[in-house]
């Protein structure tokens, strides 16, 4: 694709992301206790039910500690603060905070720390275990897919 078109579908996913945070959520039906401790990584973005291009490397993590706070790694910036899990009901923050260093990533994948940032800094994120080593994290039309470790 052109790098216009890319750069077009890129604002999409943004506006998507920040206007419409109150639709899809994962199934919580058939998941196992919620202990979202420990090391997670992102294996796949989805916003309004498309796949949304993610980097190969680096790889985004989102580190769970005992102690309620999170340590993650974008695929360009990194993020950190508190967070709260009540039932599947997870708060990040207040207090999250962000880098902002500017990266070069592959075309298509330029806005994939932005997509996720305007995600989880919602007041409605959910989680789902569909298993012990997978993770949902979404926000209405925003599906982040998560692997232990």
């Amino acid at each position: 694709m052109r790098q216009g078109t890319m750069r077009a579908l890129a604002w999409v996913a943004l506006v998507v992301v920040t206007s419409a945070c109150s639709t899809a959520s994962p199934d919580v039906s058939s998941t196992v206790s919620l202990d979202i401790t420990g090391l997670w990584t992102v294996k796949s973005i989805t916003v309004a039910d498309e796949p949304y291009p993610i980097p190969d490397e680096p790889t985004m993590t989102f580190d769970f500690e005992v102690d309620g706070f999170l340590l993650g790694t974008g695929f360009c910036n990194d993020f950190y603060g508190p967070y709260n899990l009540d039932g599947d009901d997870l708060t990040l923050g207040p207090g999250l905070h962000f880098t902002a260093m500017t990266c070069s990533q592959p075309p298509g994948a330029e806005n994939a720390d932005e997509v996720v940032f305007n995600a989880i800094k919602r007041e409605d994120v959910r989680v789902a275990l569909p298993s012990a080593d997978s993770l949902q994290v979404s926000c209405g039309a925003v599906l982040i897919d998560l692997e232990r470790g």
